[in-house]
């Protein structure tokens, strides 16, 4: 995935403290259960569920943003569940997301082409009164394209 992706996306991203990588890689792959508990998103959601929608109106799936505190930085999930007909290897999910600090100022943003089976993960330090806004895009393979709006703060 990273030699699609793109090494420029991959630096752009570790300099601008994002540390956003996709929760398959984020564990060692010697470490099962490492892995196995990347693969979840924590318990505590912090959004509700947002509707991925196309412009007319149909509804493609499901987005969602939990949070954990671990040590001393924060761990923010992004689940993406499409509908139930739209389960397959060919649905593709993006999160385009933007790290927003306590005083207003935001960080670039990155989009990143993910599959939905597993959840998108940035782990990072936050001050109480930051967080992460991402727009969550789900695209089936006969080009249509539904987003929806994710937004959470740490308090």
């Amino acid at each position: 995935m990273l030699r699609r992706l793109g090494v420029p996306v991959l630096l752009v991203a570790l300099a601008l403290g994002l540390g956003a990588v996709p929760a398959a890689s984020a564990a060692p792959a010697s470490d099962v259960g490492a892995r196995a508990a990347a693969a979840r998103c924590p318990d505590e959601s912090l959004s509700d569920r947002a509707a991925v929608r196309t412009e007319a109106g149909a509804r493609l799936g499901t987005a969602r943003m939990y949070v954990t505190p671990r040590d001393d930085e924060f761990v923010f999930c992004i689940r993406v569940t499409p509908v139930e007909h739209l389960r397959s290897r060919d649905v593709s999910a993006f999160v385009r997301h933007r790290r927003v600090a306590a005083d207003g100022g935001r960080w670039p943003s990155v989009t990143i082409k993910m599959s939905w089976r597993r959840p998108f993960v940035v782990y990072g330090s936050f001050e109480p009164g930051s967080g992460i806004a991402a727009l969550v895009t789900i695209k089936t393979p006969d080009g249509t394209r539904g987003t929806a709006r994710v937004r959470a703060t740490v308090s």
